[in-house]
C-alpha cells in the first residue's frame, strides 16, 4: 500500500511539473552512493528541471563481492525520488531538497536448495538533502550530496528445513541516519 502511494505521488507531481509554464530540461542520472572496493552501490535515473527546481528519480542496486567459499547471497534495490531547489543556476549551483524511497534487502544463507535461511529486510526513507552541482560542460554536470533520513524498517525471517518453509512474524523499527560517509551520494547528470 505504501509503495502504491509513493508511485501515485510521484507520478502526481511530475505531471504537475510537466504543465508547468517553463520549458523542462531532463537529464539522464547515474549516481554512486557506497564508498567500499567490496560492494558497488549506485544507480540511475532521470531527472526533471523546471527553473530552480528539479524532481529526480531512480533505482538503485547494490551488489557485493562474495568469496566462492560462502554460501551467502545478497541482493539490495530500491526506488527513491528526490526534490531539489537549487539555490541558484550558476555554473556551481547548491541545492537544498527532500528524499523518499524505499529498499528492498535480502541474505539469504544457503545449505542446498531445501535448506536456508532468507532476512528480508523493507524500508521506507524520507529525509532532507543537501548538495551541489557543477556543470563542467553545457550537457554534463557531476553532483555531490549528503541525506539525512529517517528510515522505517520492517523485517521477517524465512527459513527451509527439508523444503518446508516456515516465516517468522515481521518486525518493526524505526532509526534516524546521519552517519558520515553511508549516506552521501556522488553521480553525474547527462542533460538533453
Amino acid at each position: 500500500m505504501t509503495k502504491r502511494l509513493f508511485l501515485i505521488a510521484l507520478f502526481f507531481l511530475s505531471l504537475s511539473m510537466a504543465y508547468s509554464l517553463e520549458p523542462l530540461d531532463w537529464a539522464l542520472v547515474f549516481s554512486l552512493s557506497e564508498f567500499d572496493l567490496e560492494e558497488y552501490s549506485g544507480g540511475a535515473g532521470f531527472k526533471v528541471i523546471s527553473g530552480p527546481y528539479a524532481l529526480r528519480t531512480g533505482v538503485s542496486l547494490t551488489m557485493n563481492d562474495t568469496d566462492d567459499s560462502s554460501d551467502e547471497i545478497a541482493g539490495n534495490w530500491g526506488v527513491n525520488c528526490v526534490f531539489e531547489w537549487h539555490l541558484n543556476e550558476n555554473r556551481l549551483s547548491p541545492y537544498l531538497g527532500f528524499e523518499a524511497g524505499w529498499a528492498n534487502e535480502t541474505l539469504r544463507d544457503e545449505i542446498d536448495d531445501d535448506n536456508w535461511t532468507e532476512d528480508v529486510t523493507n524500508e521506507l526513507t524520507l529525509g532532507p538533502v543537501f548538495g551541489g552541482e557543477f556543470h563542467f560542460m553545457e550537457n554534463l554536470s557531476f553532483f555531490a550530496e549528503y541525506h539525512i533520513g529517517w528510515t522505517h524498517q520492517w523485517y521477517k525471517v524465512r527459513s527451509s528445513v527439508d523444503g518446508d518453509v516456515d516465516e517468522s512474524d515481521s518486525e518493526y523499527d524505526w532509526l534516524v541516519d546521519i552517519g558520515l560517509g553511508n549516506e552521501a551520494m556522488l553521480g553525474f547528470c547527462l542533460y538533453f
